[in-house]
């Protein structure tokens, strides 16, 4: 278990992604997962641990805040992402808050399994609040994301991007090989461009 205490972090993992977790290494077990969580006593105060990505400024693609693949068994309570600029101008320049994807979209390989957000939250992203692709199973549980747009996208409809929880799933996913599952439940999406 990791605990962030409240405040606002804003080193960055590179110049386009917050932070990143790709490596099984840090996986848990169903029973027992690997949790960050925001220290109990800050969030009951209201002082949230905030990543303030503002300072991301890749120009080719997508500033991302937190991107995770190939870890199972997470589960993330309590943490914000906010300020994500869009730098590119383009559909795939859209910005995301919290991305779960797997790394090859043919093969599906690396793809994370039983990711749980709880009272998470992404707002002021230049794209997608929270973007769960290509994944197996992920639970959303009271999770708000607002004020996301794409304002600069120009080669498809402006602001088709700007979803507050962006679901993509397939049907050969699952490790019963029938579906993927994605679940929501007591989440709010409002202010943004495309949802």
């Amino acid at each position: 278990t990791v605990y962030f205490r409240g405040g606002i972090y804003t080193t960055m993992y590179s110049n386009f992604v917050g932070a990143q977790i790709a490596t099984s290494s840090v996986s848990g077990s169903r029973e027992n997962p690997t949790r960050f969580l925001a220290y109990p006593d800050d969030f009951d105060k209201g002082n949230y641990p905030v990543l303030d990505c503002q300072s991301l400024s890749f120009t080719v693609g997508p500033n991302v805040g937190v991107r995770i693949s190939r870890a199972h068994n997470l589960h993330f309570k309590g943490l914000f992402i906010k300020n994500i600029r869009q730098t590119y101008p383009y559909v795939y320049g859209a910005g995301q808050g919290w991305y779960l994807w797997a790394e090859n979209h043919s093969t599906h390989e690396y793809r994370p399994n039983n990711i749980t957000f709880e009272n998470c939250v992404a707002h002021n992203i230049a794209g997608d609040g929270f973007k769960t692709h290509s994944v197996d199973t992920a639970y959303y549980y009271n999770c708000d994301a607002y004020n996301n747009m794409d304002s600069l996208t120009l080669d498809a409809d402006v602001g088709g991007q700007g979803t507050g929880f962006n679901v993509g799933v397939r049907p050969d996913l699952s490790d019963s090989s029938d579906y993927s599952y994605i679940y929501l439940y007591g989440c709010r999406a409002w202010t943004n461009s495309d949802q």
